[in-house]
């Protein structure tokens, strides 16, 4: 019985049938291991991404006291507040400091640099007066935007 087994084992029948199911598996998880980065991926442009449309979990931009955030477009900039005007047009007061962070889509910015108009996602702290502490300003390109000069 033994001597049958140990033939067995060495015939190259069985040696093709463990490739061949060592292939199967192997295939199985190299897909599965892409089907984990696609996961991923899909995951990071869920929460902004570098398409540049910024959407963020349900909530995370809530009206209320308590929001942490505002989206939209800058509608007046009296510094050290600006008003920050949603996509339902939920104006949303942002006070910067010294150490409020600014970047756009390709660099460093500082506060001086925003314009009205400008497409913002701002992220901070609320404070006791229903606005928000800016704690980063990421300034969006804007999609609509003409690349050629205005004549």
């Amino acid at each position: 019985m033994l001597h049958t087994i140990q033939s067995f084992l060495n015939s190259p029948k069985y040696a093709r049938a463990r490739m061949w199911i060592l292939g199967v598996l192997g295939t199985l998880v190299i897909f599965q291991a892409g089907m984990a980065v696609g996961y991923h991926k899909a995951r990071f442009m869920e929460f902004g991404g570098p398409r540049g449309d910024m959407r963020f979990p349900r909530n995370f931009f809530d009206e209320g006291k308590s929001s942490h955030g505002a989206r939209g477009t800058i509608v007046s900039i009296n510094l050290p507040t600006l008003v920050v005007a949603g996509f339902m047009n939920d104006e949303r007061v942002v006070t910067v400091s010294g150490k409020t962070m600014v970047r756009t889509y390709d660099g460093v910015a500082s506060t001086s640099d925003l314009r009205v108009g400008d497409s913002v996602t701002v992220l901070g702290k609320p404070n006791d007066n229903a606005q928000i502490d800016a704690v980063f300003i990421r300034v969006m390109q804007n999609p609509y935007a003409s690349t050629t000069p205005a004549q």
